[in-house]
């Protein structure tokens, strides 16, 4: 999934990253790179599902903070 994003392949790193949730749903990085792919298609609820749950569990993990501020910026700014 991770090299798809990177290629801007972004339904396909989607297509990858929920098999890989599915696959192993305790593994925190495969939601985190979801909720960035889903991010990146401007789909901000949806990344936020994901993303504010593994900030809760992880509260210090730096990126975590940085994306879920950044989504709920968008939110905002989108008026939701």
């Amino acid at each position: 999934g991770a090299v798809y994003f990177l290629e801007g392949r972004l339904a396909e790193a989607e297509a990858q990253l929920r098999q890989a949730v599915l696959l192993a749903p305790a593994e925190p990085s495969w939601r985190y790179n979801l909720a960035r792919v889903l991010d990146a298609q401007q789909r901000t609820e949806e990344a936020l599902v994901l993303a504010e749950p593994l900030l809760q569990a992880n509260p210090r993990d730096e990126r975590l903070q940085r994306l879920v501020h950044s989504l709920r910026q968008r939110r905002q700014k989108d008026g939701r």
